[in-house]
């Protein structure tokens, strides 16, 4: 038995499955955010390259509210394509990968022994993302002019100082919650505790952080491109 002089006492961190849960909960809404955001701008291509057939749709009769609903059904379509193809391949990727996690960890597993509701709450959130994704684009194409659209001519884009009023409103707002969110685990007293009002700051600081850099972009994308005249 060694003496007590040479014992060291260690603890650990209280609730660190908690705080392991937020941190994924943040890295997930940060990359669903951008995820979405990348589907909103392909859904906006999608629509403008669709604009004369849309604008053959109007001028037959098709009215503002059947134009919105082609384009948010497509939304649709593709995001039920992408949520299965995305369960084949995890599947068939873990099923390839266990045996090789099971060496590593010693420890043998059933490879169907998979969180299946977590799948298709994912595989829901694909579908509800792409639709929604697909929502803001279809509202924009079906108030455009008919003549505009079979013309195939892009729209004008708008004044980009709103967005960056915007920006610098957001990116504030996200530094200022990251800096009054701290610690995830608050002391109180000698004993610590998970702080959710310092959970909700951090996911929010983080999301408007994003938003910020979003909403920066057309203008920054303007400033650069006055260099370039020459």
């Amino acid at each position: 038995r060694p003496p007590a002089s040479s014992l060291q006492v260690g603890t650990r961190p209280p609730n660190e499955d908690v705080i392991a849960a937020v941190i994924v909960l943040v890295m997930a809404a940060v990359v669903l955010l951008l995820a979405a955001l990348v589907a909103t701008a392909s859904f906006v291509v999608l629509a403008q390259r669709r604009a004369r057939q849309l604008g053959m749709l109007a001028a037959i009769g098709g009215t503002q509210k059947q134009l919105r609903h082609v384009t948010v059904l497509n939304g649709a379509v593709i995001g039920a394509a992408a949520a299965v193809i995305g369960c084949a391949v995890g599947l068939v990727g873990w099923a390839l990968a266990s045996p090789r996690v099971e060496s590593a960890v010693g420890y043998r597993f059933d490879n169907f022994d998979v969180p299946w509701l977590l799948i298709v709450a994912g595989m829901a959130l694909a579908v509800l993302t792409a639709t929604a994704a697909a929502w803001w684009p279809a509202r924009a194409i079906a108030r455009m002019p008919t003549v505009a659209a079979l013309s195939g001519r892009p729209p004008q884009p708008r004044p980009a100082r709103r967005s960056a009023a915007l920006a610098l409103a957001a990116a504030g707002a996200g530094v200022a919650c990251l800096f009054f969110g701290g610690d995830l685990p608050k002391t109180n007293g000698t004993v610590e505790r998970l702080s959710w009002v310092n959970v909700v700051l951090i996911l929010a600081g983080v999301v408007a952080l994003v938003v910020g850099l979003v909403l920066a972009s057309p203008p920054a994308i303007r400033l650069l491109a006055v260099g370039t005249r020459r």
